[in-house]
């Protein structure tokens, strides 16, 4: 049953449980198809049960920023809570199974199940951590190469698999995604790799990104 890979479903009741599936549908989705747009009218939410889903918006300079990846478990638009128009674009990066479910039925499991409101009031209180980490990192506080230490080290962590050579992250990996991760210009950051590569600590070949050695880039952080 897909209702245990949600996390907000946790520790429901089996009524929500059943509430939930009944109301719910599935869909797959490919690599680079919109889930939803920015600004656009979502009257439902989504959750992912499959796949990795990058959550970004674009600058006023038309360039992307990645705000969030997100994997199994994790809902992708919380903020459907507030106001009926999405407030960030998602984006598979892979291919993915996504269950939604209509806005309305969700908030009347919230309302009849404290668990699951405080479930989605947990997955708030993440997001907006790591939104605070994130500003932690700026550009002006934090050097270049520290930045894509631990924008590397974070997604071996989150999204590594043990491998002979290393920590390999298990979806493709650009520079440019790199890049729009950082909001930063790609040269720049394909720069800045390099120097990681000479130290021994990272790799990428065919769009697959290994960590060679966790431990050494995990010294390379900003303290």
């Amino acid at each position: 049953m897909y209702e245990k890979k949600i996390n907000i479903l946790k520790e429901a009741s089996e009524e929500s449980k059943r509430l939930f599936s009944n109301y719910a549908r599935v869909r797959n989705y490919k690599k680079g198809e919109a889930i939803f747009r920015d600004k656009e009218e979502v009257g439902c939410f989504y959750f992912l049960l499959s796949g990795y889903v990058s959550l970004y918006k674009i600058s006023s300079n038309h360039e992307k920023k990645v705000i969030f990846i997100c994997k199994a478990g994790e809902i992708l638009n919380e903020v459907m809570v507030q106001k009926e128009f999405a407030s960030i674009y998602a984006e598979p990066l892979s291919e993915c199974e996504i269950v939604s479910i209509d806005k309305r039925k969700l908030r009347m499991i919230m309302e009849n199940d404290f668990s699951v409101a405080e479930a989605m009031m947990e997955s708030m209180a993440s997001k907006i951590r790591r939104l605070y980490r994130q500003l932690k990192n700026t550009p002006n506080a934090v050097r270049m190469d520290q930045q894509l230490a631990s924008k590397i080290w974070k997604l071996g962590r989150d999204f590594g698999v043990e491998t002979e050579r290393g920590i390999e992250v298990k979806f493709d990996i650009t520079i440019s995604f790199l890049a729009e991760m950082l909001g930063a210009k790609r040269e720049t950051v394909s720069r800045q790799f390099k120097h990681l590569v000479n130290k021994k600590m990272v790799e990428l070949n065919r769009r697959r990104l290994c960590i060679l050695n966790m431990d050494l880039l995990q010294e390379y952080l900003p303290k």
